[in-house]
């Protein structure tokens, strides 16, 4: 079961972002952040082909605009670099071939970035859900969450739905829905204690 407080899909950050297909090249070499990124990214491709979902592996320039600006583009390369991106370095005259209104004195090519509708990807994963025997449940806003032994109440104002298993992707209102721990099963149960709303 999705439960959506708004009355359409995508209606806050995932319909109004800049659509971008993240490559992982600003993220801690090593981290999760990075790993998932990248992993994130190609499974998103292979997605959309599946689902016939237009996207568009466009690439783009990461610009340093004066000579202050290199040495965080060079910090920027090598994490780049760790993070088994295949990216290359751009002077002035290389950069401005790709974007001759570019405004800069050197450039990262990060070819593997894309773009893409999230407003179309959110719908088509809706769809996955219908399509298997999952329900959608609009104009429902979360008002607690509460651990009951090995299963989780959710109360809306739609009424109680009891659960396993919850997965928090609240957006820009996540902070007004987490737990002290992660959300993982443990011996007590599903989830850590969920604050009230």
């Amino acid at each position: 079961m999705l439960i959506e407080k708004e009355g359409f899909l995508a209606a806050h950050q995932t319909g109004r972002n800049s659509g971008v297909i993240h490559s992982g090249i600003y993220y801690k070499p090593g981290s999760l952040k990075a790993r998932f990124a990248k992993e994130g990214g190609k499974k998103l491709v292979e997605y959309c082909e599946q689902h016939d979902i237009a996207y568009d592996i466009c690439g783009k320039l990461i610009v340093a605009t004066d000579e202050k600006e290199l040495a965080g583009l060079d910090n920027l390369y090598k994490r780049g670099l760790k993070n088994g991106l295949n990216i290359e370095v751009l002077n002035q005259a290389e950069m401005r071939k790709i974007e001759p209104n570019v405004n800069g004195i050197s450039a990262i090519k990060v070819p593997m970035a894309g773009i893409v509708n999230y407003k179309k990807v959110t719908e088509s994963l809706a769809n996955d859900i219908i399509s298997k025997g999952g329900e959608l449940k609009f104009n429902t806003k979360v008002l607690d969450i509460n651990e009951k032994g090995n299963e989780i109440e959710i109360v809306t104002n739609q009424g109680i739905f009891h659960t396993k298993y919850f997965i928090n992707c609240a957006g820009l209102f996540s902070d007004r829905i987490y737990t002290t721990k992660p959300p993982v099963p443990s011996a007590k149960g599903p989830l850590a204690k969920t604050f009230p709303l």
